[in-house]
């Protein structure tokens, strides 16, 4: 059996491959390849990282990672779930096992290593697959990101999303490794789910009857200055908290902008340029080692060469937007916002409400 471990990177199209595959995991499976759903509503198999990585490790997702109780939790469920995929694999002898979950792009060595002896029983038949992003439209995405939960902006000149130290151990462990550029014109059919699916199979009927979702769009430049606005005036005490309140907003903006002539956010040319400007060697190694070339990152510039940048501190200082604009869609933000207060209040009143008795009903009839 091959057994092949979908690692990320992070803002890379994990979730559309974890969601397609978990979606198709039935017709896959008839065709040869077990995509585990241990958890049907979770298509990722993040649950591995607890069992593997250190709990000074862990993100925040997994809870308090001093609480032995929750430690406790999570390894058990990590062996559970764990113990689920292995009885699939025996039950139903597939040709490939597909495991996803882009925490494994961050795994120190230690980590793969276990992840490695974890495989093995099932397969020695082990290899690593990535995609990998141009550091500069990855820290866009990054940032993007980050508007839903803080006001602050990221420091591109310290910004590091280097992926070659990552190939070189992830190598060391499972030898047979495969990066990617995440780019539409390095992609199978232009897009991340169809490329990787191609990477397992040729299989016609597959690649016919699993089609992509589109739902993870971005924000637009306006929507971003938005959300940095929001949350500077109303949760500048909670920054680096994603409020429930700025998730609402952002679903609201989704439909907001369908209908606006919005900007597709783009980095301002000499931020990309010192973003890539600093990853040079990495993007170098990358090409020589794996073969990953970025469109227009042939020869970046020298950092040295670069003229300095003031310190960034509004986003009109990354990104060009319309902020005339913007003030049209914080309008509309708000008074959708109302509608949905007016629609809380108007379910509550009525749960409130008591129902009427039979015998109310009946003198109400009577009347």
């Amino acid at each position: 059996m091959r057994i092949v471990i979908h690692g990320g990177q992070s803002k890379t199209g994990s979730t559309s491959i974890q969601e397609a595959f978990h979606a198709h995991a039935p017709l896959l499976l008839a065709h040869g390849i077990l995509y585990p759903t241990v958890d049907d509503e979770t298509p990722t198999h993040k649950w591995m990282t607890p069992g593997l990585v250190p709990p000074v490790a862990w993100q925040r997702e997994f809870g308090p990672r001093d609480d032995a109780d929750n430690v406790a939790a999570r390894r058990a469920n990590f062996e559970r779930a764990f113990a689920e995929v292995t009885e699939a694999v025996a039950r139903a002898r597939p040709e490939i096992l597909v495991i996803s979950s882009e925490q494994i792009f961050d795994f120190d060595p230690d980590s793969l290593a276990r992840l490695h002896a974890l495989l093995l029983p099932l397969s020695a038949e082990q290899e690593m697959f990535c995609y990998v992003r141009r550091p500069s439209s990855r820290y866009l995405s990054l940032l993007q990101q980050d508007l839903k939960g803080t006001s602050d902006l990221r420091d591109p000149a310290t910004f590091r999303s280097d992926a070659a130290p990552v190939l070189r151990q992830m190598r060391k462990v499972f030898g047979t490794v495969t990066f990617r550029a995440f780019q539409p014109s390095s992609l199978a059919g232009g897009e991340v789910v169809t490329d990787f699916l191609s990477h397992l199979t040729d299989d016609a009927e597959l690649h016919a009857a699993i089609q992509p979702r589109r739902d993870n769009v971005s924000l637009s430049a306006e929507g971003m200055a938005l959300m940095q606005r929001l949350r500077a005036l109303a949760f500048a005490d909670e920054n680096n908290l994603l409020r429930k309140e700025a998730g609402l907003v952002v679903s609201l903006l989704r439909g907001i902008e369908a209908d606006l002539p919005v900007t597709k956010p783009r980095l301002r040319p000499a931020m990309a340029a010192l973003i890539d400007g600093n990853h040079r060697d990495d993007l170098a190694a990358l090409a020589a080692e794996a073969g990953v070339v970025f469109d227009g990152t042939a020869d970046p510039e020298s950092p040295a060469a670069l003229p300095a940048l003031p310190p960034v501190t509004r986003l009109s200082d990354m990104i060009d937007f319309d902020p005339d604009l913007v003030e049209r869609m914080t309008h509309q933000v708000i008074r959708s916002l109302a509608a949905e207060v007016l629609a809380l209040a108007a379910e509550r009143d009525a749960a409130a409400r008591p129902a009427p008795t039979a015998d109310a009903a009946a003198s109400s009839h009577n009347a």
